[in-house]
């Protein structure tokens, strides 16, 4: 029953179990055959059902069904084997396209965003060293809502409140 189970999908295994099933039946026929002739008629009775070598003949069939199977189980393995690596060749594509794909992006991401940070931070640099040599004229011109155009606000008026004290303590 099992193994009508395991092959259910496969209609030349399930012909090949039930040959061998009815071989199998056979066989235990023939066996209790010959043990009948041997308690009936001993020895030599059941020695001339061996002889007859039908008990021979559906063990080599049952081997030849058995070898039909295997072979036919080790092709279907080859072929569901095929199937998955294809499969997994094909999973693999995708997850590395994924991943360079994702990676690109990130790169891309990664480049805007410094570059919204670094240009402005330069600026802020630049004007923070023209203040600091005097120039309280200069005005940095980072108009932003986040830390750094605060900070470019808070220069500014710093260089307004120094250019003013500046004047101041000149009048």
């Amino acid at each position: 029953r099992e193994g009508a189970r395991l092959t259910a999908d496969r209609a030349a295994q399930q012909r090949r179990l039930s040959a061998v099933a009815l071989l199998g039946n056979t066989q235990h026929e023939i066996w209790n055959g010959m043990a009948k002739e041997y308690a009936e008629h001993g020895f030599e009775a059941a020695r001339a059902v061996v002889k007859a070598r039908t008990g021979k003949r559906g063990i080599e069939a049952i081997r030849g069904l058995r070898r039909a199977a295997t072979d036919e189980e080790t092709h279907l393995l080859g072929t569901r084997s095929a199937a998955t690596e294809a499969s997994v060749a094909s999973s693999n594509a995708v997850i590395l396209g994924s991943t360079l794909s994702a990676a690109a992006l990130l790169a891309i991401l990664g480049f805007f965003i410094t570059r919204s940070i670094v240009a402005p931070l330069a600026l802020l640099t630049e004007g923070t060293a023209l203040i600091g040599t005097g120039k309280l004229a200069h005005r940095i011109p980072i108009k932003r809502a986040d830390e750094v155009g605060r900070l470019s606000d808070a220069m500014n008026r710093m260089a307004e409140n120094l250019s003013n004290t500046l004047v101041s303590a000149d009048t």
